[in-house]
């Protein structure tokens, strides 16, 4: 790959899109972008440690977090075009201490995030919040799940706990760590000699880029990742060698050509709807574009490392501060560089948006979501703030996102005032009803006298408290290594929305209470149950 830049007509227009980075006193990225293998742009922005004054670059070492899920399932296929493993056998053959399922959740199953376990780190994060974890703990989570999500196969959830599986299975079969599976397996002959498998941040690579979290206000704090993930989103590199990682997908030395177009076909779901999510790369469509790769998140970090197949485009931005989008940039990189005359136009603006506008839950996965209106657009709002929807031919509103999957939204017939007060919600092929719920915005909410109480979760190894205080209801949940506290504000009969007031990652979490107990919901962990104590 030649390092210098080429004289392109977008070069000024990236300039301008990624100059409100261009400061010495806060944390920014570092951005690649190259076609054909030539580099047309590539250069860093911002401090890559807010206390130290170093600069992030190219070249610095960042952390790409999921970025790294197509690492481990590339080491899983190495391992199976060996004849050592077999994607399509239950995970049980190589960890038999998993508890028995059926239908049993395969190897496929756990890189698609189609096999409906329970995602111990989204578990973890609801109790102990960012508290540093053990790693043994990781298991012991997967371990106790007495419920799962969906049986193997029907939908897709994302679901790390699964990576993590796939790591041990990794490190079983090939007799060593990750660390060393990658580096001599895939990071060396594919020339990456910058990328590391780096499962614990209280080490520190050297020269890495630092973390950090920016406040509403603008206040900077450092931050160390808790938990211990080697297959989930361990790996630190740079922003060169994500570029010629790209370049070496097109024309792979490591990996058969089998291994390579399973790697990048989507799976699809029990009733045959085609998803987005192929082995750690997701396939999108993007203005009439496909794009295939894959986003990262960390607290205090993203990253967003894709190629454009059709006009041979690889862009690569890494982030390291938790408040800009990697995701919103490289598609603002690809507007700029492939040109408004190539892409798809902006659709129409949504004649019933106006109808559909507010707040909404579903009846079985019990999922909130708000639909707002931008520019005339319906958006979905799923916790991380709105996201453009698409519309079909066929009137139908789509959504699809690497952590969710496939989703699709049918209006039903509007009431006497005009505002449609049901949705029929297809969640990757299941189709269920989203009804209208009161906006949760206004004050915290009284929970009945006799839903009040303590409960606790053998699988979340966690305790919970539901009680008021002046008109206030709050929702405490205590697990082993540390606790978090949310408000409660009713959605519905027996139905509240959760919201963190003690993390700085922000999950909306339905709260169901009732006789027995109290359900648990997120979007990546539905009805976990905390019987009641007392």
């Amino acid at each position: 790959m030649q390092d210098h830049h080429h004289d392109h007509p977008s070069r000024e227009a990236l300039d301008a899109l990624f100059q409100p980075y261009n400061r010495s006193d806060l944390p920014g990225l570092a951005v690649g972008v190259a076609q054909d293998g030539r580099i047309l742009y590539r250069r860093g922005f911002g401090l890559a440690n807010a206390d130290a004054g170093v600069v992030n670059g190219p070249n610095r070492p960042m952390r790409i977090g999921s970025t790294s899920k197509q690492f481990t399932c590339l080491a899983v296929m190495l391992l199976a075009e060996r004849g050592l493993v077999d994607i399509d056998a239950d995970v049980r053959t190589y960890l038999p201490a998993l508890p028995a399922l059926d239908p049993p959740v395969t190897l496929r199953h756990l890189m698609t995030h189609t096999g409906g376990i329970r995602d111990y780190l989204d578990v973890s994060v609801l109790s102990n919040g960012l508290a540093q974890l053990p790693e043994e703990e990781n298991l012991r989570y997967t371990l106790a799940a007495r419920s799962r999500n969906f049986p193997a196969g029907q939908r897709s959830l994302y679901c790390n706990g699964g990576y993590y599986l796939l790591a041990l299975i990794v490190e079983a079969v090939a007799g060593t760590t990750m660390e060393t599976f990658l580096r001599r397996e895939v990071f060396e002959p594919a020339g990456l000699y910058d990328t590391v498998l780096w499962r614990d941040d209280r080490k520190v690579l050297p020269g890495q880029a630092a973390l950090h979290l920016v406040s509403a206000a603008g206040g900077i704090s450092r931050f160390v990742y808790p938990a211990i993930i080697p297959g989930e989103g361990a790996i630190i590199s740079t922003v060169d060698d994500m570029l010629r990682w790209l370049a070496h997908m097109r024309r792979p030395v490591v990996g058969t050509e089998a291994t390579w177009r399973a790697m990048t076909t989507p799976c699809r779901y029990a009733d045959g709807t085609e998803g987005i999510y192929g082995f750690g790369l997701v396939r999108q469509d993007y203005r009439g574009l496909v794009t295939l790769g894959h986003a990262g998140g960390v607290v205090g970090g993203r990253s967003e490392v894709l190629s454009v197949p059709e006009h041979r485009l690889d862009v690569v931005v890494i982030v390291n501060r938790s408040d800009v989008s990697a995701i919103q940039l490289a598609r603002q990189v690809i507007d700029r560089v492939i040109g408004e005359g190539a892409l798809r136009p902006p659709r129409a603006p949504d004649a019933d948006a106006a109808a559909l506008a507010g707040h909404w839950l579903t009846a079985d996965s019990r999922q909130y979501f708000r639909l707002a209106v931008e520019q005339g657009h319906l958006a979905i709002d799923l916790g991380g703030g709105p996201e453009a929807l698409e519309r079909g031919a066929d009137g139908a509103l789509r959504f699809a996102r690497t952590d969710i999957g496939v989703l699709e939204m049918r209006p039903g017939a509007p009431g006497s005032d005009g505002a449609v007060t049901e949705l029929r919600f297809v969640h990757c092929g299941n189709g269920e009803t989203a009804r209208r719920v009161v906006d949760p915005a206004g004050a915290p909410t009284s929970v009945p006298e006799e839903l009040r109480g303590r409960f606790a979760s053998d699988e979340a190894a966690a305790e919970a408290l539901v009680e008021e205080a002046g008109g206030e209801a709050t929702l405490t949940l205590a697990g082993r290594y540390g606790r978090t506290r949310h408000s409660l504000h009713r959605l519905g009969p027996a139905t509240w929305l959760a919201k963190p007031q003690s993390l700085p990652v922000n999950p909306w979490m339905t709260v169901t209470l009732d006789g027995a107990g109290l359900g648990l919901s997120t979007t990546r962990t539905w009805d976990l149950r905390f019987g009641r104590t007392g």
